[in-house]
């Protein structure tokens, strides 16, 4: 039984450190799993902690230590998973300003460490042993970094692991509803979410229950930590689902990749069958002259372009080239400068299939990946991620 018990409280750590390595792999052969598998290795650290925790170990220095190893692997934990969805919902990656959500858990931590270096583990130990031993309340004459440490670590630490929690299920509902409207209904997101809920929801009941009642209810906890397995183990596999579900739309032979897709020319409104007259002949050779110059020198990679720039390159005026793309293909100047975009996009996704959107989106000429997102969207009909997707 005790060895039953031992396999079962460390279950979540085996499957969040397995998870890790293996989006870790992923992410060097297919595809970018960055921000997945800092979720897992947070959770790991976590899961590890917290079964040492419930564990049974009589050193009360040890306690201590896991205990806080535990607290603030989960304030790193929860920015994670916010920062992943976002990456998953919004179809780019975030903006560097949202990685400012880590700030509390390295101001905290890193407060705490200085002090339980310059006191040592065993009189911090002793200390918070005393305090337990007070009834929660701290001792006379205790000194000041040591009150420092029980304040961070009584009061601000919880109080920000709270807001986490409430800022986590704010998000992603706010980031999952965006989504749905986007694209419509997505279940494996949902229940991705769902997965990762399950597994905290149970680890947060486990540090509401206690350490002194889980060891003495083991079965409980054994329980406890089988759910909270699930959870990660659901969240994996709805991740990876999705990759594999969605390619299956387009069966291929066994062993050949995909061939790279060209930069395609944007199609004539009108069918050039039959007999062509002169008008449109004259028409096609213009704008043959424009496509050429434009897979030649390949202007339109340059984020700032203007038709003005684009004629003066040419050796032409912009009325010519306005003309002859609006009554060829129907487009503007800047929608033909867009598909060239996207085109240029899709080649280099296949080609660099570990390159982020943001960079995908600098190289493409694109000026923010918010904007090539929206633009790959209104041509493709898909997200860039959903277009990725399918060509895996």
């Amino acid at each position: 039984m005790q060895m039953l018990y031992n396999i079962l409280i460390y279950l979540p750590f085996y499957v969040s450190i397995a998870a890790a390595a293996i989006f870790m792999v992923m992410r060097r052969k297919k595809y970018s799993t960055t921000n997945i598998a800092i979720v897992c290795m947070f959770a790991s650290v976590y899961f590890f902690c917290d079964a040492a925790f419930v564990g049974g170990t009589d050193s009360y220095a040890t306690i201590v230590t896991l205990e806080v190893m535990a607290k603030y692997s989960v304030l790193f934990l929860l920015p994670s998973i916010v920062v992943y969805y976002k990456t998953e919902a919004d179809s780019i990656e975030p903006h560097p300003t949202a990685y400012f959500s880590y700030a509390p858990a390295l101001t905290v931590g890193t407060t705490s460490l200085v002090i339980y270096l310059k006191t040592g583990m065993n009189k911090l130990a002793d200390f918070l042993h005393s305090v337990d031993m007070n009834g929660g309340m701290l001792p006379p004459n205790s000194e000041t970094l040591l009150k420092v440490y029980w304040g961070i670590n009584e009061y601000i630490t919880g109080t920000i692991l709270i807001v986490e929690i409430v800022a986590v299920f704010i998000h992603l509902a706010i980031l999952y509803l965006r989504r749905r409207k986007r694209e419509g209904r997505d279940y494996r997101l949902f229940f991705m979410m769902l997965s990762y809920f399950l597994a905290l929801g149970f680890a947060a009941t486990r540090v509401v229950l206690g350490r002194e009642y889980l060891t003495d209810h083991r079965a409980i906890s054994g329980f406890m930590s089988l759910f909270m397995a699930i959870g990660m183990t659901g969240a994996a596999y709805f991740h990876t689902e999705m990759k594999k579900s969605v390619g299956e739309t387009a069966p291929e032979e066994p062993g050949q990749p995909k061939e790279k897709e060209d930069i395609q020319e944007p199609a004539p409104i009108f069918q050039t069958e039959g007999e062509i007259t002169p008008q449109m002949a004259a028409l096609k050779e213009q704008t043959g002259k424009i496509s050429e110059f434009f897979k030649k020198e390949k202007p339109y990679l340059d984020p700032d372009l203007t038709l003005e720039q684009c004629a003066d390159m040419m050796g032409t005026n912009r009325t010519y080239i306005s003309l002859s793309l609006n009554s060829y293909y129907g487009k503007s100047f800047r929608e033909y400068v867009n598909e060239y975009r996207i085109g240029y996009a899709k080649k280099y996704i296949l080609e660099h299939r570990n390159s982020k959107l943001e960079e995908v989106a600098e190289v493409s000429g694109f000026k923010s990946g918010a904007q090539f997102s929206r633009k790959f969207k209104e041509i493709e009909g898909v997200t860039p991620l959903v277009w990725i997707r399918n060509q895996i």
